[in-house]
């Protein structure tokens, strides 16, 4: 049933249901007030409750604008969620977020179960089961629910996009939900880039000892934008500027506006550079390539031309020497990041090796780190390797399991190319890519970026494989048709 056969209730029914949001956020509104005042917190806060329960209410009677609420929103909320957890451990209100996208996955699961059950979708399940699995033994079961949690929300993201795109029309609506998600990280990336970026690090007001390996790639120029790590704006930026690339070949610039979105994504090419996130420079380039060598190769030109420049820029001379190892000397004569990385790789191996078949646990490898990784004894570290900290954690099944999620992609995009060949290019693209980066960053952890980066494959995907159309996509909401006047 498509949208705009959503909510077609009797004023009756309405009204009903209005006073049922006011009653149900009256009740609620009270319970939090007394509940703030008692615990000292500012009883303000209870004044919000009612607006907040009926906002939710409402939205989830049309499920479709939630999911654009949250597809908005999400890529602007960090800075103020950081803001309102603080540095407190557990649960923090993004985690409130996180639960909406799992039950909105459920809502859709529940409302069209047979688009689940596509090849590209099960290719999750095996996965998810190992890692629901390793969740039973981690040394923290809670980090652990957490994390798989975590990885629910990127299936959900991946597979709602084939419940609500039916056709292309589909398709330029939410890859407008995606552009619009982008506008304030855009701006936060342009103000930080504006105001010096992260702030630098002085050598000569810390103590080389207390130095963290991390550390020493802060004291250059590095942007974050509204993200909490250069990291995830990057990986954010190159999805990115995949979705700029597929809007400008699917109309979604048109005319005149055409040239905004080739401006727009010249503005994305500059904010990665300035990231300093080698890896995101690298995927970035996998999928630039593909589109210039498949897609439209003027952008081969265009990046030739731009690259030239870009080799001249210091700040990029030293990053791509530095992983070389020709970079300049660091505090205290400390490793490079890549032979930091390296370093840690082959101190897991033999704990790798010894539960290849079950590994130690979701979320263990941090945990275990300050044990087996003698360079690190004082603060866990993630393994910057998803395979390796796969293994770590889910044994070896684990690591085929989620490789399996991107070369089923890559193979069933490669059948549907004639078809549908700017899709393809893309899924197979973006997919090369993401494997690539995983071998050097935490990328199961950048949640905000994954979310983007899986919608916009599971969009891909969902086009290439007719959408919905069996079943009535959900589509672009659309408003109720008037009566006809005479």
């Amino acid at each position: 049933m498509h949208a705009a056969d959503m909510d077609q209730d009797s004023p009756g029914r309405s009204l009903a249901r209005l006073a049922a949001v006011l009653l149900l956020g009256s009740v609620l509104g009270g319970l939090a007030v007394m509940l703030t005042g008692h615990q000292g917190l500012d009883p303000m806060i209870g004044f919000a409750v009612p607006i907040l329960v009926g906002g939710l209410f409402l939205l989830l009677t049309r499920f479709d604008w939630l999911l654009i609420a949250v597809m908005v929103t999400r890529a602007s909320l960090e800075p103020l969620l950081s803001a309102i957890k603080g540095g407190s451990e557990g649960m923090g209100p993004g985690a409130a977020i996180n639960a909406v996208v799992l039950m909105l996955g459920a809502l859709y699961l529940l409302r069209k179960p047979r688009v689940f059950a596509r090849p590209h979708l099960l290719l999750w399940g095996l996965f998810l089961a190992l890692a629901f699995s390793a969740s039973r033994y981690a040394p923290d079961v809670g980090k652990a629910i957490r994390l798989l949690m975590v990885y629910l929300t990127y299936f959900a993201m991946f597979a709602m996009p084939v419940a609500v795109i039916g056709d292309r029309a589909d398709a330029r609506f939410w890859v407008r939900v995606l552009l619009a998600a982008s506008i304030v990280p855009t701006l936060a990336g342009l103000f930080d880039m504006a105001t010096g970026g992260i702030a630098p690090i002085d050598p000569e007001l810390m103590d080389p000892s207390e130095v963290l390996a991390g550390m020493p790639e802060y004291t250059g120029f590095r942007i974050q934008g509204a993200f909490t790590h250069p990291n995830i704006f990057a990986f954010y930026l190159v999805t990115l500027i995949a979705t700029i690339l597929y809007a400008l070949r699917i109309g979604v610039f048109t005319g005149r506006r055409r040239w905004l979105g080739v401006a727009y994504l010249a503005v994305q090419v500059a904010l990665l550079v300035a990231t300093q996130t080698r890896g995101a420079w690298a995927a970035a380039a996998v999928v630039m390539l593909a589109y210039g060598m498949f897609v439209d190769r003027r952008l081969l030109l265009w990046g030739a031309i731009g690259c030239i420049p870009l080799f001249l820029v210091p700040v990029v001379q030293d990053r791509i020497l530095d992983v070389l190892g020709y970079g300049p000397p660091r505090l205290d004569n400390a490793l490079n990041s890549y032979q930091w990385r390296l370093a840690m790789w082959k101190s897991a191996l033999p704990w790798i090796a010894d539960r290849w078949l079950l590994g130690w646990g979701l979320d263990s490898y941090t945990e275990y780190s300050t044990i087996f990784f003698p360079l690190e004894y004082l603060v866990g570290f993630d393994a910057h390797n998803v395979y390796v900290q796969l293994a770590f954690e889910m044994g070896v099944p684990g690591v085929i399991a989620f490789v399996s999620i991107f070369v089923g992609l890559i193979v069933m995009a490669f059948t549907w190319r004639r078809r549908h060949p700017l899709e393809a290019v893309l899924l197979i693209a973006l997919s090369i890519a993401y494997l690539m980066v995983c071998y050097s960053d935490n990328m199961h952890r950048y949640l905000i970026s994954n979310w983007y980066t899986f919608f916009f494959m599971g969009l891909l995907a969902a086009l290439a494989t007719g959408g919905d159309r069996t079943e009535g996509g959900a589509g672009a909401p659309q408003p109720k048709p008037r009566a006809a006047t005479r």
